[in-house]
């Protein structure tokens, strides 16, 4: 199975991005089509409390609330914004099997994928990676973003690497 880093970013954006005042417990299995004709799924279970967890294929327990069906750059176009949903569904480019529209639509409600989000994604991560930190898991995480802006709140000044050793990476699990 070949590597596919923007896929593993979207996958951390997800976890870093996961709006906990949305209530969704679910989890959506997402049927990447690449142009090789091979396919690469993922399973992202959304919960209010335990935040997210991503699989590669099925989830061990088998449960998906929802199976989204849609070549690789139409799902990053569908989460970067550039092509809507309800266009890419309607013309055909993704698939929603047994008519889960709703399912899929509050699961997508579950994340925060604003232009700030992004900046602050990049933020952190640029900051973990300057920390020399291990980079996250690919199953659970909970809630990078706010021991960042944690990070970032006690003064005005630059956050510098140094800074940061003390973020013990466990403590997301």
């Amino acid at each position: 199975d070949e590597d596919d880093p923007e896929l593993d970013e979207m996958m951390e954006f997800f976890k870093f991005s996961h709006n906990r005042s949305n209530k969704y417990d679910g989890t959506a299995q997402f049927r990447l089509k690449y142009k090789d004709g091979k396919e690469k799924w993922r399973s992202v279970r959304v919960h209010p409390e335990k935040g997210i967890t991503v699989f590669e294929g099925n989830p061990p327990d088998g449960k998906v609330s929802c199976k989204i069906s849609m070549e690789r750059d139409v799902f990053f176009e569908v989460y970067l914004g550039k092509v809507h949903p309800r266009s890419a569904i309607m013309g055909g480019k993704c698939y929603v099997h047994s008519f889960a529209f709703r399912e899929v639509s509050n699961m997508a409600n579950s994340f925060d994928v604003s232009t700030q989000k992004w900046i602050d994604f990049y933020a952190w991560r640029d900051a973990t990676k300057a920390a020399k930190l291990e980079p996250l898991p690919l199953t659970t995480i909970e809630q990078p973003q706010l021991l960042f802006q944690q990070q970032l709140q006690p003064s005005d000044q630059p956050l510098e690497p140094s800074s940061l050793t003390n973020i013990n990476i466990d403590s997301f699990n």
